[in-house]
């Protein structure tokens, strides 16, 4: 996938409240760096709860939260309020 296929911004959604926190900032650290590699505009955000900062320019949501919460709708649902699309990692698999 080239870069010009990419959303302009994009916000990598990563941590999480559960277990998994430390795999899922590892993920999020990982796909920000292959994401900023084909000169995407990423901005890295650390969900600890259910609020959580994203910014208003963010065009896509890239969801690398593992296990509870980032698996289970949760995360899912609380990004329907905001005006942004969402992906799994399974999107660019």
């Amino acid at each position: 996938m080239k870069s010009k296929d990419l959303p302009k911004k994009i916000a990598v959604l990563m941590g999480g409240p559960g277990s998994e926190r430390d795999v899922s900032l590892a993920t999020g650290r990982g796909v920000s760096k292959a994401l900023r590699s084909v000169g995407v505009d990423v901005v890295d955000v650390d969900v600890r709860d259910e609020k959580f900062p994203l910014p208003d320019d963010v065009d896509l949501a890239f969801l690398t939260i593992h296990g509870t919460f980032g698996e289970d709708g949760t995360l899912q649902k609380i990004l329907r309020s905001f005006t942004v699309s969402a992906r799994t990692t399974s999107w660019a698999s």
